[in-house]
Formats: C-alpha cells, structure tokens, sequence
C-alpha cells in the first residue's frame, strides 16, 4: 500500500503525457489561456490545462433547479388530494395517504433545508480540511458589486479549484487591486465571520501592504516592490510586457524571498503560492490576479526531516485492520480497497490521494469424505487474485482488478508456424506443440459491477474457456499473441463493465526429448525455465484509454 501526499505545487496535476507537473490554468471569457513561463522567470511548467467546470440544469428560463423538489410536492399533494375526493377511503388507504402527505411534505421543505445547509457550510470545497491549516479561519465570500452570473461561475470555479487540486485556499483580484473573491482556508486575522465587505477589505488590504493591489494598502505601511511579486504586480498598469504571467513560489523560504512573508491574507501554514495574471496586462490595460495557495507539503519530511502532518506506517497497518473490522458484511477485496483509501483521503489533510493493493489466495473449503468441512481449507491453484483502488480528495475511484500467477497449459491444439527466420533462428516450425504459460492479467471497470465476486468469476471463466476450448475438440492456436487477443475480446465480451485489460504471458516452452543415444517419438517432454519471450498487450473498447500503455 502506498498513500501519495500532496505536491509542493498548490495547484499542479500529473500529466497523462509523461507525469510532469503542469500549471493548472483558468481560461478567461475569451478563451485565451494565460500562456506559459520559463523556470528561470518563476514559472512552472511549459503546457496548458483546462479546468471545466459542468453545471447540469433543466435549461428552463427564470427557474431554480433546486425548487424541483417542492414542484414535485404540488404535483404530488394534488394528486393525492384528487385520489382522495374521488375514492372511498379504507384503513390501508388512510394509511397510504398520510406517508404520502408526510413526504410530500418533507420534498416542499428540501430546498428550504439545502439553503439553511449552505449557510451553515460556506466554502465547502475544503470545509473538512480547513481546520487543519495552522492559522486559519475557513471562509467563503464574494464582492457584492458582482454581477450574479458572475458571482455564480466564480462560486463553481472556485470549488472546482480547491475540491480537485491540493490547494486549500484562493483569492481573486481585480484590476483595480480589490479582492473580488476569497475562499478556503484563509488567514484568521482577515475573516469576520458573516461580513463580505469586511473580509474582503481587509484581504484587499493585505494584498495592498505586500505590493499586490492597488491604492488600498493600510495606513502607514508601504507596499513592497521586492523581487518577482514587485514585477507582476506592475503588469497592472502595462508596464513590462514580457513579465510573467504567472508566478510559482513552492516553499516558505521562495515566498519570503518574494516579499511576501508576512501577507496577513495567507495562514501561517499556507507553504507554496501560484501568483497568476487573469485578463488584460497589455497595451496599457489592467489586469487581475488569482492567488492559490497550498498547506504544508511533505517534501518538508524529506528536505528538512520535519515529520509535522506525517501518517505514519504504524498508523497505517493498524488501519489496515480497523477497516476491515468496520466492514459491515462480508467484502470483496474491491470493496475493502475501496473503503481503506477512502478512509485515508477523508482522514488526513495531507494525503490528497491513495493508493491500495490487495491480493487474495484461493483458499476453499475441503470436504472429508464427501463432507464438506466445517472449518477446514486448502489452496484450489496457483493464481493470485488481485486488485489496485486509486482513490483521491476529487473523488475519482478507479478500480483495477486481475489475476497474476495463473498458469494454464494445452497438450495440443497449438503450433508457431511462418515466422522470420535466419542464420540466427533454431527453432522449427510446429503445427502440434504445447502451449503453456503463467498469465498475469489486469482489467480496469468503468463503472462498478453489480457484484464484484461475480464479475471476477465471468471474467477469469472468459480467460480460460477461450484458452482451452469446449472440451472435446478445443481450439487451434497459432501463437500466444493471437489467444491473448481472443482472451481480451472474451472478457470485454462477458463483462460490459471492463473498458480495458492488459496481459502478461511467458512463452513457458515444454521441448521434446531427444537424447544422441535413443530415440523418442515425441512423448517425454523437458520443461524448461529462462530464457522464454514474455508477450504483453492491452485489448481495450474502442475509444477506451487502455489503463496500462504499452507505447
């Protein structure tokens, strides 16, 4: 089992094109990203990624799609009032009618129960976790002078940010250096609890004091024009157009060294801050900015052997057993995966995704003369079943199960024939030879199985069933590669969950015997170990993403 903390970066994802960390990049209304800056001029990486945020709604002019539960209560309770005028009334009816009406009146209450919820929770894209900042007041708050459409997708935006990256806390900008927008984790002195206008003031303020805003600072203080923060912040009035439009500063030693170490608007734990140009910056027009900030990273463990927020491997292994005395019921190991990373992510602050590998023994219950045994049991084969749950603070579970270790042979019904030969090549063509080897295979789910027991077993029967053949006759195969196709089809086939699955056979060679001083008619076989061709493929559904790249 392996947990993965959080990256230095406050808001940096994994490429899926080769694992470098990218900037994680807001698009402004005209769709034009703020573009990329050179390591040496702070910025953090050369690509682009978007961040989209999708807001399902039923489209309907001047309606609030969370009063569906209340329509849902007219329509009900007058239905139920029409089945009421018009029918006799029994006991059981009577009976009926009332749960009904206590439901419909509690589908009436929901959007009045949701709005007291949002009150009560502001700033939910990191409400669990705020706490843990050392300094912090956890908040959410907007600039009344916002439009409401404004104030809406900044709402959205702002908990995409926060609920699927590793930062705990940002701040918006505008051109004329007022903050618009604070939410997360944010700096305790500058939060009164209930008053937009005074948070923001005072994070305006703030920003103002340390050289990020603009004819707001404090009385008596002086912004600061130090080091790369100095530089972006004049980008406001046009000046230096080849400024950066971003700047990275991944620890405390880059933020004080940038001026801002003593920024009221950060909490004292906040370890690593994205300064980002939104909009204008050129041609004499003013620009915003967007500030993202992140706790404590681990790299601190490593650099300077501070172990503060460190779930040690004691804690783990005794969790390990803790929620497996939790389960309910009795589990598949998907499911017990699934629930060890899902404790980890929502219980440490720090750990921003999980990683979980189980594997299972076929152990079965033995019979004794015929009868099976009340407590007796023995290993039924080789193979190991096996499963991989990775799991994040986003929460994206991706479920990967297989088998490795399954070792399968045919006496016949196999040949290697056509193959590229030359000066180097021994190997005689065969139309009737063994085939044998020991798969280790992989399939990713999509969405999760009805039963993941069932599953496993429609899977691995697919595996073998198109190994072997109907029993009588078999199957010809003309090499590993093409029944390791054939298996991948099979499984896609009988299991409409599985988008991908990955193989791994060694060509296992049984070779026959034929000794210089006697003579044998191909039926004592040697059994030979190294060297053998280890053959891998991916067969995945068309326009899947296989789960293991083989590129």
């Amino acid at each position: 089992m392996m947990l993965a903390g959080t990256r230095s970066s406050c808001c940096c994802s994994p490429s899926a094109r080769g694992g470098r960390a990218q900037p994680l990049v807001v698009r402004s209304p005209g769709r034009v990203p703020l573009r990329r800056v050179c390591a040496k001029q702070g910025g953090i990486g050369d690509e682009d990624m978007d961040v989209a945020v999708f807001r399902f709604t039923l489209g309907i002019p001047g309606f609030e799609d969370r009063m569906v539960p209340r329509v849902v209560s007219y329509v009900g309770g007058a239905a139920l009032i029409i089945n009421h005028i018009i029918s006799s009334v029994g006991e059981s009816q009577a009976r009926v009618e009332g749960l009904c009406g206590a439901l419909a009146v509690l589908l009436f209450l929901v959007p009045e129960i949701e709005e007291r919820m949002r009150e009560a929770q502001p700033g939910r894209g990191r409400v669990a976790g705020a706490g843990a900042v050392p300094g912090s007041t956890n908040g959410f708050f907007l600039a009344a002078s916002l439009p409401e459409r404004a104030k809406r997708e900044a709402a959205w935006c702002s908990f995409a940010l926060l609920r699927n990256t590793n930062s705990c806390g940002v701040f918006v900008v505008g051109r004329d250096g007022r903050a618009l927008l604070a939410r997360g984790a944010l700096g305790s002195s500058v939060v009164t609890a209930g008053d937009a206008d005074a948070s923001l003031g005072a994070v305006s303020r703030a920003l103002a004091d340390a050289g990020l805003g603009a004819g707001v600072a404090s009385p008596g203080s002086s912004p600061s024009s130090s080091g790369k923060v100095g530089a972006l912040a004049g980008v406001r009035g046009g000046e230096g157009a080849a400024s950066p439009a971003q700047l990275w500063l991944p620890d405390r030693g880059a933020i004080g060294s940038a001026g801002l170490a003593s920024l009221r608007a950060l909490p004292s734990g906040a370890e690593s801050l994205l300064v980002t140009r939104v909009g204008g910056g050129s041609g004499g027009e003013p620009a915003g900015l967007m500030l993202l900030f992140s706790e404590r990273p681990r790299e601190h463990a490593f650099y300077e052997g501070d172990n503060a927020g460190m779930t040690t491997t004691d804690t783990q292994k005794n969790t390990v057993y803790i929620v497996a005395k939790r389960m309910q019921e009795r589990a598949t190991i998907e499911q017990y995966a699934t629930a060890l990373a899902q404790h980890f992510v929502r219980t440490y602050p720090l750990v921003s995704k999980c990683k979980v590998q189980v594997e299972q023994k076929p152990w079965v219950r033995t019979t004794v003369g015929g009868v099976p045994h009340d407590h007796a049991y023995v290993m039924s084969g080789t193979e190991t079943r096996t499963v991989f749950v990775n799991y994040n603070k986003a929460g994206e579970l991706n479920v990967t199960a297989g088998v490795k270790d399954l070792q399968v042979l045919k006496t016949t019904q196999a040949g290697y024939v056509g193959f590229h030969k030359d000066e180097y090549t021994l190997l005689p063509e065969a139309t009737d030879r063994i085939l044998a080897t020991s798969v280790t295979s992989t399939w990713k789910y999509s969405s999760q199985p009805a039963c993941y027991d069932v599953a496993f077993a429609a899977t691995r029967a697919a595996l073998t069933e198109t190994f072997f053949g109907p029993p009588k006759q078999g199957v010809y195969s003309p090499s590993v590669q093409y029944t390791m196709y054939q298996m991948g089809e099979a499984m896609l086939d009988r299991v409409p969950q599985i988008e991908s699955v990955f193989f791994n056979c060694p060509n296992i060679h049984f070779l026959p015997c034929n000794p210089v001083t006697s003579k044998f008619n191909n039926d004592v076989y040697v059994a030979t170990s190294e060297p053998h061709g280890n053959i891998e493929c991916v067969v995945s559904r068309k326009g899947a993403r296989p789960h293991v790249s083989k590129l």
